[in-house]
């Protein structure tokens, strides 16, 4: 059974700086099989769980990109289709990119099989159409997916995988889309005969195409076969199904591990092992308010930093009874999940306990000596200040004074 992290999204906000993409999938197959392959992002035990109105989004990391993942009803058109629903994440959660993943038709039985990749060069909607008598004429425009998103998942060289002890082939080209779910071999010849170069066919895309179109953002499609859109559909339907998802979502795994590949779109790299895995190591029942009042700087008696932070090292803090402090701690942990603040303490608590230490015999150093631990202390102090900018992308409020105060921008 998945663990996951439950939250509202004011409870999640603060990761939105850590997520590059947004997944779309369309069935509860493709939610399952690519929630099994997520993993939490840093600082974070479970996949995140978020409830914002009528959706439910899931927050990890796959490959090493954090990303926000999202079901849509099948099809492009209706309330809750993936057009709406792509439109509404994108504007919650602000991704660089959108990809959509999943199960698709193929075209070609006697050249593709079950779980073959199929990626979108573009898109082909077909329902829109004229009809004269018994000819129909296709006039859809036919989308471009992202160059450089096609062009990445084109150059995914070293992958291989097998569905039936049959390795998965990769096909790039134009995938048809539109609202009917097909289960007719004449049809689906009807428009292949149109649409020559087609490489298969799904129901959702051309709502994906244009949501990232009206947010100026990359997109992508990316699916496997799970059938061939014709009188065998339903034979070993979800057999079928588990295989195509298994096979695309171990495809789009090796796709979003390359750390080099997205530059240019600006996707941050999330490093699972970063030096924030003292997480293991942190305390369950720390008190914010000392967090707070650590990152404080000294109120200032003279000119002399040393001596202005030997004083504050010697502070015994107890700021309960301040009501606009602890509102302020209340908006500080909005911003900052209460588990990252713990480790923040804890190095920030060092900082100052190491400088005490120096300072408890002031006789054995010289003035100069005095002056380069208090550099130091700053600098510890301004190294936290920094991560948290990084989480957040902005420096909060609380500690913009001590931020300006440290000169931490340069220090």
């Amino acid at each position: 059974m998945l663990l996951m992290l439950q939250s509202s999204f004011n409870g999640a906000k603060h990761l939105i700086e850590q997520l590059s993409i947004l997944l779309v999938t369309a069935t509860d197959i493709e939610t399952d099989e690519l929630l099994k392959s997520l993993s939490p992002l840093p600082n974070q035990e479970q996949i995140v769980q978020v409830f914002v109105d009528n959706q439910t989004y899931y927050i990890g990391l796959l490959g090493v990109y954090g990303i926000v993942l999202v079901q849509s009803e099948m099809g492009a058109i209706g309330s809750s289709s993936s057009l709406v629903t792509s439109i509404n994440a994108i504007s919650l959660w602000q991704p660089k990119a959108i990809i959509m993943i999943g199960i698709a038709f193929g075209i070609d039985i006697t050249n593709q099989s079950i779980g073959d990749i199929l990626i979108s060069s573009h898109i082909i909607p077909y329902e829109s159409s004229k009809i004269k008598d018994s000819e129909i004429t296709y006039r859809s425009e036919l989308p471009s997916a992202s160059s450089l998103l096609v062009n990445r998942a084109r150059h995914v060289r070293d992958w291989h995988y097998e569905v039936n002890q049959k390795p998965v082939k990769v096909f790039v080209g134009p995938l048809l889309t539109g609202e009917k779910l097909i289960d007719s071999n004449a049809f689906k010849t009807q428009l292949t005969d149109y649409f020559k170069n087609a490489i298969g066919g799904e129901m959702e895309s051309a709502g994906v195409y244009a949501a990232a179109r009206n947010a100026g953002i990359d997109w992508i499609i990316i699916k496997a076969i799970c059938d061939f859109a014709d009188e065998n559909k339903s034979v070993n339907k979800e057999i079928n199904q588990r295989a195509a998802i298994r096979s695309v979502v171990n495809y789009s795994q090796k796709f979003l591990s390359n750390p080099y590949a997205f530059i240019d779109l600006g996707f941050k790299v999330i490093n699972q092992n970063n030096e924030d895995e003292a997480q293991a190591d942190k305390s369950p029942d720390i008190e914010l308010v000392s967090l707070y009042a650590f990152l404080q700087p000294p109120a200032s008696t003279n000119n002399n930093k040393a001596e202005d932070l030997k004083l504050k090292s010697y502070e015994i803090i107890q700021p309960h009874g301040n009501d606009n402090l602890l509102k302020e701690i209340e908006q500080l942990q909005i911003l900052i999940p209460e588990s990252i603040l713990s480790l923040f303490q804890k190095r920030i608590t060092a900082c100052w306990n190491d400088y005490h230490e120096i300072l408890a015999s002031e006789g054995e150093y010289m003035d100069p000596q005095i002056d380069r631990f208090t550099n130091a202390l700053m600098r510890c102090i301004c190294r936290e200040l920094k991560r948290v900018k990084q989480l957040n992308g902005f420096i909060p409020e609380q500690f913009l004074e001590t931020w300006n105060t440290y000169g931490c921008a340069t220090n």
